[in-house]
């Protein structure tokens, strides 16, 4: 016969209840922008496409 601790019940009769802890979500790392000073791309468009994406 199996020792009882206090506080436990009999096995086997009852209902058991099951919890699903939920998985800890990251918060989305930051962007790495690199943009390349060139002589071909004008200034408006990077202003541009920074302004838009971000």
């Amino acid at each position: 016969m199996p020792i009882k601790r206090p506080g436990e019940t009999g096995g086997g009769q009852g209902a058991a209840t099951i919890t699903e802890t939920k998985p800890k979500l990251q918060k989305p790392s930051l962007y790495r922008v690199l943009i390349l000073n060139d002589d071909y791309t004008p200034m408006e468009f990077v202003v541009y496409v920074l302004e838009r994406f971000f």
